[in-house]
């Protein structure tokens, strides 16, 4: 739970404005400051690129354009072993790999829709518009639970007492998901967490590149035949 930047030491005794305080550490930077940050149709396709970490050693690049309104992503991982596109929209999905090109089974296609409305990226941008829709408590002094307004629960988020992301975590298919999150750093634009680590040791990531447009994601992204 954040402090009260103006009363160092004072708690504020709100689930919503300790996430107001991580949302704003996180997104708002110069020069677009924190009317960027927090206009609800502003922030809309974020790129993520950075270097995966996995198990043997072997360093992945991904790029990923994620729609933070719409279900609409694409994730191209470029690695020595195993290159693939993934992608999922509303409209179907597909994966290409070893030259080969198939759409996204319908159960993948399902988990995919279903897990975006509280993915990571996804739920700033929710805070960040002050989404009505999102019920929030607290948990612990820093951890918030997340719910929807008919109870589904949308993960948790630990923070320290600046408001910066230390930990979140999150059910998906079943399967719980948790990561822990390195300092938050300017990405020009943006801020966001420098690296990410899942707390299994399965997987691990350094973000190079982070950027922001107000436009939505470009159709030929999501068109196999693109």
């Amino acid at each position: 739970m954040a402090f009260d930047r103006r009363r160092p030491g004072r708690k504020p005794g709100s689930a919503r404005l300790a996430l107001a305080v991580l949302a704003a550490a996180v997104i708002s930077a110069t020069p677009c400051g924190p009317a960027f940050a927090f206009e609800p149709f502003v922030i809309r396709d974020i790129r993520v690129e950075g270097v995966q970490r996995t198990e043997p050693d072997e360093d992945l690049t991904e790029r990923a354009w994620r729609d933070l309104q719409r279900p609409n992503q694409r994730i191209e991982m470029q690695s020595p072993s195993a290159p693939f596109v993934w992608v999922f929209s509303e409209g179907g999905g597909w994966v290409e790999r070893d030259g080969a090109t198939r759409e996204l089974s319908d159960a993948g296609r399902l988990s995919a829709l279903g897990f975006w409305p509280y993915d990571f990226y996804t739920m700033l941008h929710r805070f960040a518009a002050a989404d009505p829709h999102l019920v929030l408590s607290l948990e612990t002094p820093r951890r918030v639970r997340v719910r929807s307004g008919i109870g589904e629960d949308l993960g948790w988020w630990e923070i320290d007492s600046r408001g910066a992301l230390l930990r979140w975590g999150a059910m998906s298919d079943g399967e719980p998901l948790e990561y822990v999150y390195g300092p938050i750093r300017s990405f020009g634009a943006i801020n966001f967490p420098a690296w990410g680590a899942a707390t299994d040791g399965s997987w691990r990531f350094d973000y190079t590149t982070v950027t922001v447009s107000p436009a939505p994601i470009d159709p030929a992204l999501l068109d196999p035949t693109g």
